[in-house]
């Protein structure tokens, strides 16, 4: 399997795909007014993500191109307005995860039908939480890391910087 770089920042595994379980849009609602900051972030490069159901579970697929280029898909860890303009944000965990259970996390700003800006580049998190976003504010992200196998590092705010989520100070 060869690694490519999405966007400079996102990593997915390349492989490809049957018709038979040809990839189908993200499902967004139709219309919404977008604050001015998800203007601007829609408007620098975008990812492609298309989600296919296999055996019942919904996976995830992202590109940089349009072409489906991951043959491990991702799921869903959670699904949120992030930025208040009324379409649903998503948070990917890719499964690649370590040995104090943190998984590698990516999470994505919807732009258009399955076109998708990257805030925060796949990483690994202990725990990845929205909490709930006001219409026309981004919301804060919660992690909890962990110190150990036994214990748990305080929780961390991450705050929307104009381009990425960032830590809060």
């Amino acid at each position: 399997m060869k690694r490519v770089a999405l966007v400079g920042v996102l990593t997915a595994m390349v492989g490809c795909h049957s018709k038979k379980n040809a990839p189908q849009p993200v499902k967004q609602p139709a219309t919404s007014s977008r604050p001015s900051v998800t203007t601007s972030i829609c408007a620098g490069p975008l990812v492609t993500v298309r989600s296919v159901v296999d055996q019942g579970t919904t996976y995830f697929h992202v590109s940089p191109h349009g072409e489906i280029t991951t043959d491990e898909p991702a799921v869903i860890r959670f699904a949120s307005d992030l930025n208040g303009d009324g379409h649903e944000d998503i948070a990917l965990n890719y499964g690649a995860c370590g040995s104090l259970h943190e998984c590698v996390l990516g999470v994505y700003i919807y732009c258009a039908p399955t076109k998708y800006a990257v805030v925060i580049s796949p990483r690994y998190f202990y725990e990845l939480e929205a909490e709930a976003s006001v219409p026309g504010q981004w919301a804060r992200l919660i992690s909890t890391g962990r110190i150990d196998k036994h214990e748990l590092a305080q929780p961390i705010s991450l705050v929307f910087d104009g381009t990425q989520y960032r830590e809060e100070e």
